[in-house]
């Protein structure tokens, strides 16, 4: 028997949003589609990689029944029409059936995780 009740998708969401907005960034899409919530965020920083080539970081995440996963990743603008190339780097993985866990404040600790300056700097 678990400790904790498994979150609703509106905690999930509400957790997310508060902490990204703790971290000064900002909750861009949400959706919730067939019993899966997706949301993605981006974060202010940012990394010239070349000059006129800057990369941002962004935290995004799923929340399934089983788990939910918190994706640290950097996109960059590609052309002018806004076209934007992104790669998910160092998931965090909190299992949904871990009685010993509880799943929000493990998220809150995933995001903030994802959000480490040296994640952004490793994958670019």
């Amino acid at each position: 028997m678990s400790l904790f009740d498994r979150p609703q998708s509106s905690a999930i969401l509400e957790t997310f949003t508060a902490e990204i907005e703790r971290l000064g960034g900002a909750v861009k899409d949400s959706i919730e589609h067939e019993g899966t919530l997706y949301a993605r965020s981006t974060l202010e920083r940012a990394m010239d990689v070349s000059p006129g080539d800057r990369m941002r970081a962004g935290i995004a995440m799923r929340a399934t029944d089983e788990d939910i996963r918190v994706h640290p990743y950097v996109f960059r603008l590609v052309c002018k029409n806004g076209a934007i190339y992104s790669t998910a780097i160092q998931t965090e993985v909190i299992s949904l059936d871990d009685p010993v866990t509880d799943p929000i404040v493990a998220l809150r600790e995933a995001i903030h995780a994802c959000a480490r300056a040296e994640v952004c700097e490793r994958s670019i």
